[in-house]
């Protein structure tokens, strides 16, 4: 595996101050290491940016710092489409975080398998505290698969967005997030799914933050927008 590939990552911030150390530190521990890291604060209430300033002091990244709240996707496509130079995109949220080897294992991959534009793999489900819940772990990791999956995603098959890796052309040809859909994760899996193989690492890489402030608990909005997602199919 050539280690000459840039990796661009997005950390799409906003009001995780408990959590936002835990997620920098990891990228900045990866065992790959030649990527580029811009932190886009979507208008934080908390102390988020403050912590993520201090942060700055110990690592090379720049931060960008929204002066309106705009959502996850605006941050996406603030940092995909205008600012990354990387061969590969990905992002982490700011209350998740990586396995060490996360970017490694895709980067090799995409590199060996160059007929797919995105890979995921295996991720644990975590608390506040960062423990392991085992029964929403097994739950998100049960049945996953590589390949022609729009079946399976279109059915509702949960892939959390922490594991995800892209080629940086992908978005050429499909265009980016859809800054007016609310679950902007599942309709980027269908739009990528619809023509273009996913690839899957069978390997525990990524962990995904899960607690009762979160908005990752399915409700109404969520269905609405994978509704909305569904029916452009």
């Amino acid at each position: 595996m050539k280690d000459d590939i840039l990796i661009s990552i997005v950390v799409p911030s906003y009001n995780h101050s408990k959590y936002i150390k835990e997620c920098i530190d990891s990228i900045f521990n990866q065992s790959y290491k030649n990527f580029e890291l811009f932190v886009i604060d979507d208008a934080s209430t908390d102390d988020s940016v403050e912590i993520i300033k201090k942060l700055k002091m110990t690592y090379n990244f720049k931060l960008i710092e929204k002066k309106n709240n705009k959502g996850i996707s605006h941050s996406l496509n603030l940092g995909f489409r205008d600012l990354a130079k990387g061969d590969y995109l990905t992002f982490c949220a700011s209350d998740d975080y990586w396995h060490k080897d996360k970017l490694k294992e895709q980067v090799k991959f995409l590199t060996n398998n160059q007929e797919y534009s995105m890979v995921f793999c295996k991720t644990f489900a975590v608390d506040y505290s960062s423990k392991i819940l085992k029964k929403i772990t097994d739950n998100i990791n049960y049945g996953l698969k590589g390949g022609n999956i729009f079946k399976e995603i279109i059915l509702q098959k949960f892939h959390p967005p922490v594991s995800y890796m892209f080629e940086s052309k992908i978005f050429n040809k499909i265009g980016y997030y859809d800054e007016n859909i609310w679950a902007e994760d599942f309709d980027m899996n269908l739009k990528i799914s619809e023509n273009h193989k996913i690839g899957f690492i069978n390997k525990f890489l990524c962990y995904y933050r899960i607690n009762n402030h979160s908005k990752k608990n399915l409700g109404f909005k969520t269905i609405f927008s994978h509704k909305k997602s569904i029916e452009k199919y």
